[in-house]
């Protein structure tokens, strides 16, 4: 069986440059979901690819749309963890430090997290046993970024 992992391509959006209270953290997150994303050309390594399976995001959509020519399946249980500040902090902070703050508060089980790590583990199991069992044997998954790695 052949599984290919592909990011969506990068969204218009951006990163802030600058720091960010927990409100215009949270702001910036609807933007980055709402954005556009750049098209760029994907190397797929001349695989015949017979399935595709991608996050149900407007981001996901458009890339697997771009880089694959045949049916795609959109699952919901490839979306990105979602973010919930840590600590509503009203004075500017890193947007890395938010970020720490809040992986490890995902990490550690944290109440102010919206997914637990248990949920979140189990969404992937459950999105990797169907893809997985899903025939033909040849698969892109597209999109995949699990948001506890970055």
């Amino acid at each position: 069986m052949k599984v290919g992992l592909v990011r969506h391509f990068e969204v218009e959006r951006g990163y802030p440059s600058k720091m960010v209270t927990s409100a215009e953290l949270m702001n910036w997150v609807e933007e980055y979901d709402a954005s556009d994303v750049i098209e760029t050309n994907v190397d797929l390594f001349d695989i015949e690819w017979k399935r595709c399976f991608a996050s149900d995001l407007p981001r996901a959509k458009k890339t697997a749309e771009k880089i694959y020519g045949g049916n795609i399946t959109y699952l919901q249980e490839l979306r990105e963890v979602r973010l919930a500040p840590f600590v509503e902090w009203k004075w500017k902070q890193p947007l890395f430090l938010h970020l720490l703050m809040i992986r490890g508060a995902w990490y550690f089980n944290h109440n102010s997290q919206p997914d637990s790590k248990r949920i979140v583990l189990n969404r992937i199991q459950n999105a990797l046993d169907n893809i997985v069992n899903y025939p033909p044997l040849s698969t892109l998954t597209s999109c995949l970024k699990w948001g506890l790695l970055g």
